[in-house]
């Protein structure tokens, strides 16, 4: 799930589906918006009601005295999107009927933040900072509404957790010891991914960003986007750390799914008896004989903020500058051996670029396209190469394996 970037290749592959084929998933589903469409939030709302709330609180300044006060530019500039935010694109997935083959190890991907950053940049520092705050605690909110409808069999979200497990090992998992006796690894694991972000003031795009109308200027605006990466990646942080500190707490809403639940494993006959006759009618067992139950623990929540979307880049793109201008440093920056396995001839121009966008690179053409598309960092404007995403799906697969599917100890 995430927010739509431009392509000028439809025949490329995103670093999500790069993932899942080094991970060998069975089935791949995208969320993000076509191509085509203009970028998406996290929250439409959020940034309708901030948005909104600002402007009303400096309609009345006098601009003869404070014209930095005059910030209708937004509106315009930074519109409300109608494209599908996180919300909606969740809703949507919901609403799709669960599918006959159940998976089991999803892994639940959500990348926003970018479009923020570059909205938000046009905002006085504690409004855009209070509003990127509620963008990530949406974004958990959200996930912590997909960790309960994965309980659901009914839903498209479920996964079935404990498929194939003999019921005594599950019975060892919810024994009153199982927290000092049992390798957390042994748990199922409801999983998320959210990258950290790239400072997009280092990408093309950046060059095609609106001049806002004097006093504001795009160098005002780059500050605050630098910013706001660094507030963004920190503020993902600290609550992914929350979030899984929660483990394998009850969901709330959870009676609402109607998923078979109870606090503590009954122990005895009467109590599954018991347990068994509070069930919605639609579960309760057929015939006379008490159904064989097996009583699992919730799966543990569990999530990382991913560093290879944005690891190493500036040095790369550091790299090509010093050896496009023959520089070197003593760490060995700027020499052929630096970033080795992924070398670019251009880092900061895109391949593939409008003259109205790109106006620096105006010539005869509307669009300039290079030669060379494996020796350009940048494929188009706002996306990198198929090279560079290959490197990053690939350095991502490792770091999934080795952090949401560790082994568990013999």
């Amino acid at each position: 799930m995430g927010s739509a970037v431009s392509s000028s290749d439809s025949s490329r592959s995103s670093w999500t589906l790069q993932l899942c084929k080094a991970l060998g998933c069975t089935s791949y589903r995208s969320l993000v918006p076509p191509a085509n469409a203009p970028p998406a939030l996290t929250s439409n709302h959020l940034y309708q009601t901030s948005i909104d709330e600002f402007l009303l609180s400096v309609e009345g300044a006098d601009l003869l005295e404070s014209p930095a006060s005059d910030y209708e530019f937004i509106r315009s500039q930074y519109p409300i999107p109608t494209t599908p935010d996180l919300t909606a694109q969740v809703r949507k997935f919901l609403s799709i009927p669960p599918e006959r083959t159940r998976s089991r190890s999803t892994i639940w991907v959500f990348t926003f933040g970018t479009w923020e950053v570059w909205n938000l940049a046009a905002l006085p520092t504690v409004t855009a900072n209070d509003l990127l705050d509620s963008m990530v605690e949406h974004i958990f909110q959200q996930a912590e509404l997909l960790y309960l409808k994965a309980l659901n069999p009914r839903s498209i979200a479920f996964s079935n957790f404990w498929a194939d497990m003999d019921p005594s090992d599950m019975q060892a998992l919810m024994a009153p010891s199982a927290p000092q006796k049992i390798d957390e690894r042994a748990l199922e694991t409801f999983r998320i991914l959210i990258p950290k972000l790239f400072d997009m003031t280092l990408a093309p795009v950046w060059h095609t960003r609106p001049v806002p109308p004097y006093p504001h200027t795009r160098a005002e605006h780059m500050r605050n986007a630098m910013a706001l990466t660094q507030r963004w990646n920190e503020q993902v942080e600290r609550r992914m750390v929350q979030w899984r500190n929660k483990a394998r707490s009850k969901p709330d809403g959870v009676e609402n799914e109607h998923v078979l639940n109870t606090s503590d494993m009954p122990t005895s006959e009467s109590a599954i008896e018991e347990f068994v006759a509070t069930l919605p009618e639609g579960m309760l067992p057929q015939g006379e004989e008490m159904p064989n139950l097996a009583f699992a623990p919730y799966p543990k929540r569990m999530g990382s903020q991913l560093s290879s979307t944005v690891a190493g880049m500036t040095e790369l793109m550091m790299n090509v500058d010093m050896r496009r201008s023959g520089a070197r440093d003593s760490s060995g920056d700027g020499a052929v051996a630096a970033n080795a396995s992924l070398l670019f001839t251009n880092a900061r121009e895109p391949c593939f670029a409008s003259t109205i966008d790109m106006p620096g690179l105006q010539g005869q053409r509307d669009r300039i396209a290079c030669d060379a598309v494996d020796e350009y960092l940048f494929h188009d404007v706002s996306t990198m190469s198929q090279r560079a995403v290959d490197d990053v799906a690939s350095r991502t697969a490792k770091h999934v394996l080795d952090t949401l599917f560790p082994p568990v100890r013999r």
